[in-house]
């Protein structure tokens, strides 16, 4: 029986198997025992019974052998087949021929047929005596044969000196005896002590059977009961108690369940309490939850009535407000075309600016308010990163020249400029962003650059050479009408609604944007938005095949470099003011020289006029 089939049994029945199985094996131990015991001693008994037999019919018999005496062999035959178990007696001489033989040397021959079966007999005695020796004796299915020498010694042989003139010396050897001893009544008493052990060991069995039987009652019975209590409780019943009548571990067990269902009935009963208290309770807090949620549904449907009514009333106001400046601005453009003194035209411009920033401030609100009101949905649609962002250049190159700042977009020569997205979004973003830039700048420029990880996002940076920000003002800088100083907005003016409708515009377009900046160090925005890659291949290609450049700044060096490499031009030339001529002279019909804006700014000779001359 397997580990597993044994802990399959119950507790009873894998008590008696523990208990009969050592039981069952001294049992069987102790019977076999006996009855190879029993049946050693009686094969013991019986060779010791022929040796015996058959020496004392060697000492007897050496005269009768020596002198051939057939009536005295035969006496001495017959005395000795009294013996019990002895079958037979053969008297050989020294060269082993029979001399006589008596009962039964040989299985099947009867005391009549004897005498008619001396032929039997000798060739039998043929067959055996080879096999036998005076050491031991011979074993065939019914008879022992001992086999004893005969010696002749110490007796008187004179009245034999005719057939033996000279007298013996010392012992001879003057034949053999041959003994058989019948195995039939020893087989028999085997027999007999075989069944008798076979009885005795199923009684044994029975008895040790029933004996354990009635003692594993007597000590499962307790633990049956235990296990029936525990049984109670575990369906519920936490009242049911085991007995405890006896004092041993079992009775320490029961007490301990007892006590283990008194704790547990008594904690059932503290929980319900609590559970029913706990439950009154949120019963109570739903209540008040639901009147609690049917005032702010009331207060959620009053807010947004008042946020369609706002956004109404913004989207009428901007309408009703826009028509007067447009018209302002309209006719202060027409009045700055007439003949005016400066101061006249001066004070011209400074309403033209004002109309555009009440414009600015109009727009900012109406797109802020619609990002509050999650009415913005984006157009994903095949774009042209290039053009998108030109047509912001374009839109802030003349206040970045009228400020004398560098307006400068860098593309990453690995950039595919075809994307899928919002266009107008990522226009708003920019703006934002390169209105800022050019606000809080006084000199230096603004450069946008744009580069990508993978074909799904696109990097957005916005370098500007301002005032930067604190560090301890960044952290509320994507917050609506929040600032870095309150003085900013007296000395730039604005209301603080870009940065919150371009961090509102990111997280709507799954990107992401965060600045580095610092006091007097200029401020970096970096945007980081999933445009994926259109169907469309970028076919930028010019004719010419080397172009000379003049510029002074390193940045806008760097996105002309770039700009020639999409191009497929990649023989560029940076040129100073002195080597700009030697430059320049080699170049052929498609070759170019570009002279930027700004160097003209910080040199007193016109490059150009420097290369015609």
């Amino acid at each position: 029986m397997s580990n597993k089939q044994l802990l399959s049994k119950s507790i009873h029945q894998r008590f008696l198997a523990v208990a009969l199985l050592p039981l069952l094996l001294t049992i069987t131990l102790l019977t076999l025992f006996t009855i190879e015991s029993r049946r050693t001693d009686l094969i013991e008994n019986l060779v010791q019974s022929g040796e015996s037999s058959s020496n004392y019919l060697a000492t007897i018999s050496d005269f009768s052998l020596y002198s051939r005496n057939q009536k005295l062999l035969q006496e001495i035959a017959s005395s000795v087949l009294q013996i019990p178990n002895v079958a037979g007696v053969a008297f050989l001489d020294s060269t082993n021929e029979p001399v006589l033989t008596a009962g039964h040397l040989s299985q099947g021959y009867s005391d009549e047929l004897q005498e008619e079966h001396q032929d039997a007999e000798s060739s039998l005695l043929e067959q055996i005596l080879p096999g036998i020796n005076h050491l031991g004796p011979m074993q065939t299915d019914q008879y022992l044969y001992f086999k004893k020498p005969v010696f002749l010694s110490g007796i008187d042989v004179s009245d034999y000196q005719e057939e033996s003139p000279t007298e013996m010396a010392g012992p001879e050897l003057v034949g053999w005896v041959l003994l058989a001893i019948d195995r039939t009544a020893m087989l028999d008493k085997q027999k007999t002590i075989l069944t008798t052990s076979a009885l005795l060991f199923l009684f044994g069995l029975i008895i040790a059977v029933v004996v354990t039987y009635y003692l594993s009652l007597a000590l499962i019975a307790p633990i049956q009961q235990l296990t029936a209590t525990i049984r109670q409780m575990a369906s519920g019943n936490l009242h049911a108690r085991a007995e405890t009548g006896t004092d041993d571990e079992l009775a320490v067990l029961a007490a301990g369940i007892n006590q283990l269902a008194a704790s547990v009935a008594e904690g059932k009963e503290t929980l319900e309490h609590r559970i029913r208290f706990a439950t009154r309770q949120l019963q109570e807090t739903l209540d008040h939850l639901q009147i609690k949620n049917r005032e702010l549904e009331i207060s959620r449907e009053k807010a947004e009535a008042a946020n369609q009514a706002k956004s109404g009333f913004l989207a009428r106001m901007s309408h009703e407000l826009r028509t007067p400046i447009t018209s302002i601005q309209g006719f202060i453009r027409l009045l700055d075309t007439t003949r005016l003194a400066e101061n006249e035209r001066h004070y011209c411009q400074i309403i033209d600016q004002a109309a555009l920033q009440l414009l600015t401030l109009i727009d900012d609100i109406l797109a802020f308010s619609k990002l509050q009101s999650d009415t913005v949905e984006l157009a994903e649609q095949p774009l042209d990163l290039a053009e998108c962002v030109e047509q912001v250049i374009a839109m802030f190159t003349p206040q970045a020249q009228h400020k004398g700042l560098n307006l400068v977009v860098d593309y990453a020569p690995e950039l595919s400029l075809n994307r899928v997205g919002d266009s107008i979004r990522i226009q708003q973003i920019l703006s934002n962003l390169i209105a800022n830039a050019i606000k809080f700048s006084d000199e230096g420029g603004v450069y946008i650059s744009l580069k990508s990880n993978d074909d799904r996002d696109v990097i957005i940076d916005v370098r500007d050479t301002g005032i930067g920000i604190p560090e301890a003002a960044q952290a509320q800088l994507f917050n609506a009408f929040a600032q870095a100083d309150t003085s900013i907005s007296r000395r730039y003016g604005g209301t603080g609604l870009g940065l919150s409708i371009v961090k509102s515009l990111v997280d709507l377009m799954g990107g992401d944007i965060c600045l580095q900046s610092g006091e007097g160090k200029g401020t970096t925005f970096s945007i980081l938005l999933p445009l994926m890659c259109s169907t469309q291949t970028d076919d930028w290609q010019l004719p010419s095949q080397r172009v000379v450049i003049f510029q002074t700044d390193s940045l806008t060096g760097q996105s002309l470099q770039h700009a020639m490499t999409r191009f497929g031009i990649n023989d560029v030339t940076f040129a100073s003011l002195e080597n700009l001529v030697e430059a320049s002279a080699s170049l052929k019909k498609d070759d170019a020289v570009i002279i930027c804006a700004s160097a003209l700014q910080t040199t007193e000779n016109n490059p150009a006029d420097i290369i015609l001359k």
